[in-house]
């Protein structure tokens, strides 16, 4: 698959320097450049992520915009083999056993949180499987699996995690830094609930929406949730869900990410959000819309997981799961 590169520079001067750069790399299939933009065509994902690289570190480059051949906007995490995102996923779980150690050691006067006023002991020894989620749509999709289960919400702060994570991650591309990010909450929601039933196999999950280069959470307020909504129309844009599998003995974190297409935005389409809005839903949902419900209205198409945009990306977790021998 080959991939399209839309280049738009502060100065036509800029644009041909960097098209002289360019030009040396014989395999760049083709190139097209007038006044301020420019079109480049990458032969494949490998070639187009070195270029991507070193579009990225060009400061006069005012957008970029890459494209598959099948229309997709694309992201470094796009460009990535399944070697490189399993990658990611294995500097997740390097250090698990000591973070562990760690918190006990902090938390030995009192591991159990405040926030929850049940025990190991509490639960049946058949559904020593927790759900760090309250979500109806995640107990839903992980009751598929038939294991029995609790689910209890894991108290962890989101947002001042996120910004840690963000300058810990500053010097990856984004898209790779969006599911670092997505992974380190999961896991932090896991962890959080296994320090206090240790005996368990805790699930954690969570999922982000990423346009360009910034994070939309959830929607502040009504016109936070319009803004992002005429922000996605008309564009794809990226779905992260980050899920972590541990116990005291195993972990399993990982990623999945689905691009989303929405339709341009119209007077049709600004009515629909109104109302959507009014509705109420689109004010606990990252992005503003959820895939499952009335937000569906506004999807082109999909590429990858539908479940990871609900924010459970099922068949994956069950698979994740026969690792954990406990559990059967």
């Amino acid at each position: 698959m080959s991939y399209t590169f839309f280049l738009r520079f502060t100065t036509s001067l800029s644009l041909q320097k960097t098209a002289a750069l360019v030009l040396c790399d014989k395999e760049i299939l083709h190139t097209q450049y007038s006044d301020c933009e420019m079109t480049l065509l990458s032969p494949d994902a490998t070639h187009a992520f070195t270029t991507l690289a070193f579009l990225r570190s060009v400061p006069e480059i005012e957008n970029i915009l890459v494209r598959d051949d099948e229309g997709w906007e694309c992201e470094e995490i796009d460009l990535l083999t399944e070697n490189g995102r399993d990658e990611l996923s294995r500097i997740m779980t390097a250090t698990l056993q000591e973070e562990l150690q760690e918190e006990q050691k902090k938390e030995q006067k009192d591991v159990q949180d405040s926030s929850f006023d049940a025990s190991p002991e509490d639960i049946h020894p058949a559904a020593l499987l927790i759900l760090a989620s309250q979500s109806p749509r995640r107990e839903e999709l992980l009751a598929l699996i038939g294991i029995p289960f609790t689910a209890r919400a894991a108290d962890i702060d989101e947002d001042g995690l996120t910004q840690v994570l963000r300058d810990r991650f500053k010097g990856e591309p984004f898209s790779i830094m969006a599911a670092m990010i997505v992974m380190n909450l999961a896991r932090e929601k896991a962890k959080k609930l296994l320090l206090s039933n240790p005996d368990a196999v805790v699930i954690g999950s969570d999922t982000i929406v990423t346009i360009d280069t910034a994070i939309l959470g959830k929607p502040s307020s009504p016109e936070a949730a319009l803004d992002m909504l005429r922000r996605l129309s008309g564009r794809d844009h990226h779905v992260y869900t980050g899920v972590s599998i541990v116990s005291r003995q195993k972990e399993e974190t990982f990623f999945t990410v689905t691009r989303v297409g929405f339709y341009p935005w119209s007077p049709m389409e600004e009515e629909l959000a109104r109302s959507y809005i009014s509705e109420g839903s689109p004010l606990d949902k990252a992005g503003a819309y959820g895939i499952q419900d009335k937000g569906a209205l506004f999807i082109r198409g999909i590429k990858g997981n539908y479940y990871t945009v609900v924010g459970f990306p099922v068949s994956e977790v069950y698979r994740r799961l026969q690792g954990f021998e406990s559990l059967f």
